[in-house]
């Protein structure tokens, strides 16, 4: 008799084990499945992201040979703009919407197509300095020298503000102190170019 209460306690623990092994197995499974749905969900999540940033790209893409061409006057110069300024986001630490916005802004501030890339890159340069935040700041500045043709007061305190020693960079290339170029400054001595 105690050989079969023995018996009839290893087959109840055997038949507990199965059950729960069972269960544990079960439970892999639609974790296992979970898992490829999940899978699934997130690859088509991605593509389903990255089709609609192709789009988006495409869009603005778009956009800026749009306004290009009208602030250029040519699709032949609105396409050189767009492939140098591709070129010049290779090349420095500002990205290409950035710098289609810059460019814009300098095209409707006067300065010529030829010239723009140049200039882009020149106040970038001037950025990398004091932080390439401040760039729209700066192409507001040099834009509004620009169209008044010679630096006056206010323009210098954007230069300033911004962070640029625009006078100490004059008054050393024209072999002058501070004071003599602030004087050329208030008297509208100082040009655009």
């Amino acid at each position: 008799m105690a050989d079969d209460k023995k018996l009839d306690i290893v087959i109840r623990l055997k038949d507990g084990f199965s059950k729960n092994m069972k269960g544990i197995t079960g439970a892999m499974s639609s974790f296992t499945k979970g898992i490829f749905s999940l899978k699934g969900l997130i690859v088509g999540g991605a593509a389903g992201a990255l089709g609609k940033q192709i789009v988006d790209i495409t869009s603005k893409f778009e956009q800026w040979q749009v306004a290009f061409e009208t602030l250029t006057g040519s699709t032949e110069k609105a396409n050189k703009l767009l492939a140098d300024l591709k070129d010049l986001a290779k090349e420095t630490p500002f990205e290409l919407p950035g710098l289609i916005e810059s460019s814009k802004r300098l095209l409707a501030m006067g300065i010529e197509t030829e010239k723009v890339v140049e200039t882009t890159r020149m106040l970038g340069d001037i950025t990398a300095g004091v932080g390439k935040e401040k760039m729209p700041q700066l192409i507001l500045a040099f834009g509004q020298v620009k169209t008044a043709g010679r630096l006056m007061g206010q323009e210098l305190r954007q230069f300033n503000e911004a962070g640029v020693d625009l006078l100490g960079g004059i008054a050393k290339n024209l072999g002058k102190t501070k004071q003599e170029v602030k004087e050329m400054v208030s008297a509208g001595e100082i040009g655009f170019a």
